[in-house]
């Protein structure tokens, strides 16, 4: 039996949706509550949330590749700017900027301090970059039968 591991994330058949549109899809298919509105979460540690990682990313300036020591004031900052996004604004935005909109009216729409919208332009940027890298495929015939 083949085992994938972390490979199985090059596996994604809903990657290209929004978080919102993901909640409409579990909607549509009569999904619990608690499931639906329950905070995204890779569990990095004991009541994490996405939104809070997509704070600490701006204030990183980009995905966060290797462990990284926090101080007090970036913390307290990445504090404020979970507090301000919600996955609506934050899916307003992205789509915004995947159009190419510019910035002021990203900041008008979607009610966000212009820091954090330029924060995730750049997150954004950078994310895209790391994941356009080439991934090594090596499966054999024989670990797949």
């Amino acid at each position: 039996m083949l085992h994938f591991g972390d490979n199985l994330a090059n596996f994604k058949p809903i990657e290209h949706l929004y978080k919102t549109d993901v909640i409409k899809i579990a909607r549509l298919l009569n999904s619990r509550d608690e499931v639906i509105n329950q905070s995204p979460s890779a569990g990095f540690w004991e009541n994490q949330e996405d939104l809070e990682d997509i704070a600490y990313w701006i204030i990183n300036e980009g995905p966060i590749i290797v462990p990284k020591q926090f101080n007090d004031m970036e913390i307290a900052r990445a504090e404020k700017i979970a507090k301000k996004l919600s996955w609506k604004k934050l899916d307003m935005c992205l789509k915004m900027i995947s159009k190419e909109d510019d910035i002021e009216n990203i900041v008008r729409t979607v009610e966000l301090p212009i820091e954090i919208i330029n924060g995730i332009v750049e997150i954004t940027k950078k994310a895209k970059k790391y994941k356009s890298r080439k991934i090594l495929v090596s499966l054999r015939k024989e670990d797949i039968d």
